[in-house]
């Protein structure tokens, strides 16, 4: 079975399609009603088994089924002949939705990688968490993939506007189909991309130098966590623990390009990780601290948590 199965093409698609639709309207669906569906309301042969997708939905039925109970959802079965019918019972409307997105993606990943291959720019309607949509002709250069989400960088080209390079696109963040564009290809400079190498996430900060920080384990749970799961590529213990002298911190260094994404890292630590040096980078993790103090300093004005006076 593959791993989704809204990845499926032609007839198997469609009857995948057909019968999750089915399900989730939490109706009793049986062979014939999932036939009927794919054949447009009317069934066109008098016996479901002389049906030409009989045996190919007879495949497809068991492993839908079978992604509905993995995924922790209630399936009822109920014996018809020598088919089964089955009835979904609950109460979302898509509740398959999380694999079907991850199969989305999955499809714009491919088609974004064709498009690299072969020099070929795309119009997306793109949506930032923290912009409004807009309209854009993209030049897709590399995928990328970082903390469990795919990224494309390349050049964004909007109306009126200086195409803005190493743009950097999360493909769940795209609205609606990828679409062809006849505009002529903008090419990747050599070793444009480079930085990535060094880079703790995607995001590169006009102006960062590639630097050597280090970083301190205060006891050997955090230090075992870091090292197991390292902050980046290039990181290096360079101090370990010495448990027989009583002294648990240990240290490590990474050579990367500093940005926010780094800090969050660093900070998901709380106190048990401390950044040692260089200078600049640390009083710039030390006023994040602060300014995260600061905050819950305040009295939290209006919270429903509040007691009432006695």
């Amino acid at each position: 079975m593959k791993d989704n199965i809204f990845t499926y093409e032609g007839v198997k698609g469609e009857l995948v399609e057909t019968f999750y639709k089915l399900l989730a309207t939490g109706d009793v669906v049986s062979y014939e009603s999932i036939l009927t569906e794919y054949d447009g309301g009317v069934l066109s042969t008098p016996k479901i088994s002389a049906h030409n997708q009989y045996n190919t939905l007879k495949k497809v039925v068991p492993e839908v089924i079978d992604t509905f109970i993995t995924n922790g959802l209630s399936i009822v079965s109920i014996p018809e002949g020598r088919n089964t019918s089955y009835q979904y019972v609950g109460s979302d409307k898509d509740p398959l939705k999380n694999i079907r997105f991850k199969a989305l993606l999955n499809e714009r990943y491919n088609i974004l990688s064709e498009c690299i291959v072969n020099a070929t720019p795309v119009r997306i309607t793109y949506w930032p968490f923290d912009r409004k949509k807009m309209e854009i002709t993209f030049h897709p250069h590399l995928l990328h993939t970082f903390n469990g989400r795919f990224f494309a960088f390349g050049v964004s080209e909007m109306e009126g506007r200086t195409p803005f390079r190493k743009f950097c696109m999360a493909l769940d963040r795209i609205d609606g189909d990828i679409k062809g564009s006849s505009a002529t290809y903008i090419s990747a400079f050599k070793d444009e991309y480079k930085f990535l190498v060094h880079t703790a996430g995607v995001r590169f900060e006009e102006g960062a130098e590639l630097t050597t920080i280090r970083l301190r384990a205060h006891d050997k749970y955090t230090f075992g966590r870091l090292t197991t799961k390292p902050l980046h590529d290039s990181q290096i213990v360079v101090e370990y623990p010495n448990w027989k002298d009583g002294r648990e911190t240990g240290d490590v260094e990474i050579q990367v390009y500093p940005n926010v994404e780094l800090i969050g890292q660093i900070l998901s630590y709380g106190n048990m990780l401390e950044v040692i040096s260089p200078e600049k980078f640390r009083e710039r993790v030390q006023n994040e601290v602060k300014s995260i103090g600061n905050r819950y300093d305040t009295p939290q004005l209006n919270s429903s948590h509040e007691q009432e006076p006695i």
